[in-house]
Order: C-alpha cells, then sequence, then structure tokens
C-alpha cells in the first residue's frame, strides 16, 4: 500500500493503532499511533518516537507481512503468536487480530497482552530447545521445540500446537498418544541429532 496524503483514510482505517515493520529498517518494531494529513507518527520500540511525511510525488510503499504462527520461547513458558481469522482488518499487528497464548502445567491456558517486549521476543527469536535440553532444563514451565511444537515438564508431553500428540518417559521412551505425528516427532529428532537418544514404544 502507497503511503501518500491521498491514501490517508485507508491508512488510518488499516494501520493506525498497530504495530508494524519498514522494509527499510528491517526487523525495528513501530507503533502507528497518529494519522495526519501530511505526516504519521508514533512510537519505535526503544522508546523514540518517530514521523513519516507523506508527498504524493515520493510515495512511501508498505507491504508489511504479518508473522506466521509459531511458539517462541518466552520467559518460562513456550508461547504461540497466531492470527485471530476472524480479526483480519486491520493490516498491522493489533491485540485484536493477533493471540498470544501459553499453557500452563496444570492445562489451563493464559494469554498475554501485546506490546513491544513480546514482539521483540519473537522478532528475536532464541534457538529452539532439543527434546534433551527442554526436559533438563529446570526453570521452564513449557519448552519451545519448534515453531508448532512444545514440551511440557510438568506432564511430560510433546504438543502439536496446543494439542498432546507423545508422552516421553524417564528413560527416554516415547509413547504416541496421537499416531497420526509420528513422523513429524521422528523428524524432529532427526534435526536435533537425537534419533539414537530417544525411541518410540507402543501405548499401553
Amino acid at each position: 500500500m502507497k503511503f501518500v496524503p491521498s491514501t490517508r483514510n485507508d491508512i488510518d482505517k488499516y494501520y493506525r493503532h498497530t504495530f508494524l515493520k519498514f522494509k527499510e529498517t528491517g526487523d525495528l518494531l513501530f507503533y502507528l499511533d497518529t494519522v495526519g494529513t501530511s505526516c504519521i507518527s508514533g512510537t519505535i520500540e526503544d522508546g523514540r518516537e518517530f514521523k513519516l511525511y507523506l508527498a504524493e510525488e515520493e510515495p512511501y510503499e508498505v507491504d508489511y507481512i504479518l508473522p506466521h504462527k509459531s511458539f517462541f520461547q518466552y520467559g518460562e513458558n513456550a508461547v504461540m503468536l497466531q492470527r485471530n481469522p476472524a480479526k483480519q482488518y486491520n493490516r498491522g499487528i493489533t491485540g485484536e487480530n493477533t493471540m498470544l497464548c501459553y499453557r500452563t502445567g496444570d492445562e489451563k491456558f493464559g494469554k498475554l497482552p501485546l506490546d513491544f517486549t513480546i514482539l521483540k521476543a519473537f522478532v528475536n527469536k532464541k534457538k529452539f530447545y532439543s527434546l534433551q535440553e527442554a526436559i533438563k532444563e529446570p526453570k521452564l514451565v513449557s519448552v519451545a521445540l519448534s515453531s508448532r511444537m512444545m514440551y511440557v515438564k510438568q506432564n511430560k508431553q510433546i504438543y502439536m500446537d496446543f494439542v498432546p500428540i507423545a508422552r516421553v518417559s524417564l528413560n527416554r521412551r516415547i509413547q504416541m498418544i496421537a499416531p497420526i505425528f509420528k513422523e513429524e516427532v521422528e523428524d524432529f529428532l532427526k534435526t536435533t541429532q537425537e534419533t539414537d537418544i530417544f525411541s518410540f514404544v507402543e501405548l499401553k
């Protein structure tokens, strides 16, 4: 979308009060707060204010690709950032069209508010954990294994999104709760070079 004075109403409609990134600034996050006739302004992730002046003869192209669904490690939890399909009106990221959910150790769900801090953690994701690392990590409640898989320490289960698919025993045996996902678990273990460490057993 071209950011010029003549598209001011569309900018206001689709981007005001949203988080977004600009091509020239890489992964730096911005929050667009005000849309004027010749200038838009808001806040940068480091707290500074920004202004972008609009001119018909110098259109500014904004084509922000919204983030894909993914787990990321945020504190002691594996948090899932996902889009809310029913709230796709805004083109930037808002608390309405984007959800941040995690699963607590007692099988309940928690939700986190959208702000610069958590979006920065998503953009600058820490590395995903291997299954061995996840099991040994003492301070985490749930652990991000990949973009779609996590491990919950309390019940020793692997989840695909928020669906339990496997249980890991203390002797490194994996029992598939949902056998349809066995190939995904096998591929994950290959990626982390742990195929010789864990073995599969039938669920009794």
